[in-house]
């Protein structure tokens, strides 16, 4: 009598999952590397550029990254024509929540006006050019 192993996941489900989880990995790694060496520097500018906490932009654009990146990897096996609109809305959400949640809190003083640009900025262009590398891999190497 032959065993037959079953699992809860057809094959594509696991390449999504897999896919996605390649990703979350990538995108903590590069933009927790970016983290401390911005932190680094922000403590070498002096006090008033402490005053700036970057956890909140770091968290808000790897989770909108994550759910976009997962969402695009997910519509690849079903919609792929629908992958570029969900990436230009993952773009628009990142925004939306930026003028929703940091800018009221931008402070009048132009020196740290621009640390504050770069400190929601920064995150954001890495993690858009690790997620548009990583799904640029993904989409030829399922073609």
């Amino acid at each position: 009598m032959q065993l037959v192993y079953t699992t809860r996941f057809s094959r594509s489900t696991r390449t999504v999952i897999k896919s996605g989880a390649v990703l979350t990995v990538i995108l903590l790694i590069v933009l927790g590397t970016s983290y401390l060496v911005h932190s680094s520097i922000l403590e070498t500018m002096g006090p008033a550029a402490l005053q700036i906490h970057l956890f909140p932009f770091y968290f808000m654009n790897i989770s909108v990254s994550i759910l976009t990146g997962g969402s695009i990897i997910y519509l690849s096996q079903k919609k792929s024509e629908l992958s570029g609109f969900v990436f230009m809305g993952g773009s628009f959400l990142k925004f939306a929540l930026f003028f929703l949640l940091f800018y009221g809190e931008f402070s009048t003083i132009q020196d740290i006006r621009k640390v504050q640009f770069v400190s929601f900025y920064l995150p954001y262009a890495i993690s858009l050019v690790v997620e548009v590398w990583y799904l640029i891999y993904h989409l030829n190497k399922s073609v």
